[in-house]
């Protein structure tokens, strides 16, 4: 039977079908979302399948003894032994035909119930057992470098929070971003890590990039600095035939939410990635993101009492330099005069 012809039932078995929900990889990844796109009329039953999958944990990755098989079949037979005694019907081809077709169905069906039943009660025992979520928060003025079980770097920066299992699953590493962290991600092609924010969805194999998604801002930035990274929207993670971008390195995707614009650069320079080494680097930026930066960075709070307006953009780059150094050269582009009491900033 072609896929085209498959219902809902004949997804549920396929096997190929079943990697692909539960563990895709580069090879079913492929198939299906280009299948997908292929035959749009099938999304439906795709989706009711997917859904049905997901909601009995169904493993594809279980597979039973060659005893529990054969005990498991033979008892089946056992107790459906009148549907192969056809003697009777051998003077109707034809009802021969539909009872044989009939047994065979409701065999298969009850032996891949039970199968299922057997993965349902393997998983159950599995998510029985506690699943230890670690959260890392860097308050303002705080950055940390932070080592997953796998071996991934993840550099947080100030008023960030990173949230993780302290052991990952078996098919997925997924991690949760609230800020900006650079993630340098150890290689593992069975297992994809992920890192979802309030927008955006990044799927990685194993490479280096750098996410900026703070709650505040109504941009979120994905930036690569080594191989190659698959970004969607967090709302489409999990409906077929999304649209995602693939971005290689030295590229940018950036998502506004008050436009739900998307926008893609082809060619970015490292300074992007230069705030791991406790670099500041403002690039065009206006004067609201600069004070935003300079509180997240020192640990401050801007109070600004002056009718100035800030127009303009500041280009300019500090290395490990103090807050006082760094406002005297905004005091010259802005005009304006500061005043630095504890962890307030004071500008008129």
């Amino acid at each position: 039977m072609q896929y085209e012809d498959y219902k809902v039932e004949d997804f549920l078995f396929d096997e190929f079908f079943v990697r692909w929900v539960k563990n895709p990889g580069p090879e079913t990844d492929h198939f299906w979302k280009l299948w997908i796109e292929k035959n749009q009329d099938k999304i439906q039953t795709i989706n009711e399948a997917r859904e049905i999958i997901n909601s009995i944990k169904y493993k594809n990755r279980y597979k039973p003894s060659e005893d529990e098989y054969n005990e498991t079949l033979e008892h089946i037979l056992k107790q459906h032994t009148s549907w192969f005694q056809l003697d009777s019907y051998k003077k109707n081809d034809r009802l021969t035909s539909m009872v044989r077709y009939a047994a065979v169905f409701l065999t298969i069906i009850s032996f891949s119930a039970l199968m299922i039943y057997l993965n349902v009660e393997n998983t159950r025992e599995e998510t029985n057992q506690t699943v230890e979520l670690i959260e890392k928060q860097n308050p303002n003025g705080q950055k940390s470098t932070i080592k997953l079980e796998d071996g991934t770097i993840v550099k947080l920066n100030a008023g960030s929070k990173l949230s993780y299992q302290k052991v990952f699953a078996s098919h997925e590493r997924r991690v949760t971003l609230a800020g900006e962290a650079f993630f340098d991600v150890k290689r593992d092609k069975n297992r994809p890590f992920i890192v979802e924010t309030k927008d955006l969805t990044t799927i990685v194999l194993g490479t280096s990039f750098n996410i900026k998604s703070y709650q505040e801002d109504e941009k979120s930035s994905v930036s690569v600095a080594s191989g190659k990274v698959k970004v969607m929207k967090s709302q489409d993670e999990n409906i077929p035939g999304s649209q995602y971008f693939l971005l290689n390195r030295n590229q940018m995707m950036t998502y506004n939410l008050s436009d739900n614009s998307i926008t893609k650069k082809e060619s970015i320079s490292d300074e992007f990635f230069l705030w791991k080494d406790n670099i500041i680097h403002f690039d065009h930026s206006d004067f609201n993101n600069i004070i935003s930066t300079l509180q997240k960075w020192y640990g401050v709070e801007f109070i600004i009492n002056s009718n100035n307006a800030f127009a303009g953009q500041f280009n300019a780059k500090y290395n490990n330099e103090s807050l006082d150094l760094v406002l005297e050269g905004l005091k010259g582009e802005y005009n304006f005069e500061y005043k630095i009491d504890g962890e307030k900033v004071y500008i008129y």
